[in-house]
């Protein structure tokens, strides 16, 4: 049974992956053609929701096998409050590895924005 629930862990993450390098690409595609500092709070609206979203989800599987007993609604204080609670959450049931995985969240969710700036800044403003 626990392997059954790492394989599901390990889909959820494949997936915040995947959604990651999907708006990569979108992002950059946008950069390149120089549109990437229109209006695009929709976008990145659907994506801070997304992300918040599949971060909440995998922590609510996570805490059944790490054993974390938080309040019954903790996923939603991980959603609401990510840059918060998220890495206390990842502190306290992996240690100091927490910071470790923190820092590889943090670089996974904010890798759009960057290789869009560098590709636009590249590009348009060179």
């Amino acid at each position: 049974m626990a392997g059954l629930a790492t394989m599901q862990l390990i889909t959820k993450f494949n997936t915040l992956i995947a959604f990651c390098a999907l708006y990569s690409l979108s992002s950059s595609i946008l950069a390149y053609s120089g549109e990437w500092t229109s209006d695009r709070t929709g976008t990145d609206l659907f994506y801070t929701f997304s992300t918040n979203f599949l971060i909440a989800w995998w922590v609510k599987d996570d805490m059944s096998q790490k054993r974390f007993y938080g309040p019954y609604e903790f996923p939603a204080f991980v959603f609401f409050g990510r840059p918060v609670v998220f890495p206390y959450y990842l502190i306290k049931t992996r240690g100091g590895k927490g910071i470790l995985n923190t820092a590889g969240f943090f670089t996974l969710i904010m890798a759009p924005y960057l290789l869009a700036a560098i590709i636009y800044f590249v590009y348009w403003e060179m």
